[in-house]
């Protein structure tokens, strides 16, 4: 028996990046704009082909030393293998003020995201549907995503009263915000 991750909880090729739709991000950006926020404007885990704003980090770049600052918030699809500390980068750029989204696979019941999400009560909503992420080398929908998606909002208080004030739905769905 050999020992490792378990790759029965990866996708079928067993890479870490998958590009997000850029109908997700739409329909994210859409709702930011109703509830009056900034839209999103620099993309902290891009490639130069699948970045969804302008200003984007590449791996090179290495999003997890440089600052996310930015005229809007910052959007985060990060590597899954890198999905701690992401967390943690977010939890420390929302620390210097800079507000942003953080896309993560339904991992609500480990330990990092009851630390980073869970506990420090970020609003945040599950996806209503299964996404069917770009595979970065073909730029195709790939098949076998296993398991939903969390969109959690790194916002200081006001923002967050913003999303109450609305009625804080994004694709169907109430972000859970305990204010």
């Amino acid at each position: 028996m050999t020992k490792g991750r378990n790759r029965s909880k990866e996708h079928k090729n067993n890479r870490n990046n998958w590009a997000t739709p850029i109908e997700v991000v739409d329909e994210i950006q859409d709702f930011l704009g109703i509830v009056g926020l900034p839209l999103m404007t620099l993309d902290t885990a891009a490639s130069k082909d699948n970045a969804k704003c302008v200003d984007y980090f590449t791996a090179k770049e290495n999003a997890l030393v440089m600052p996310w600052v930015t005229n809007g918030l910052w959007w985060c699809n990060p590597p899954f293998n890198q999905s701690e500390a992401f967390m943690e980068k977010a939890h420390n750029e929302l620390a210097e003020g800079r507000q942003g989204i953080l896309l993560l696979p339904n991992n609500a019941e480990t330990i990092p995201f009851r630390r980073w999400i869970t506990d420090l009560n970020r609003p945040r909503l599950m996806w209503p549907r299964r996404i069917s992420f770009l595979d970065e080398e073909t730029g195709l929908p790939a098949n076998g995503n296993t398991t939903g998606s969390w969109i959690v909002a790194f916002f200081r208080e006001k923002s967050i009263k913003k999303l109450k004030a609305t009625g804080n739905r994004l694709a169907g769905q109430p972000f859970i915000v305990n204010l």
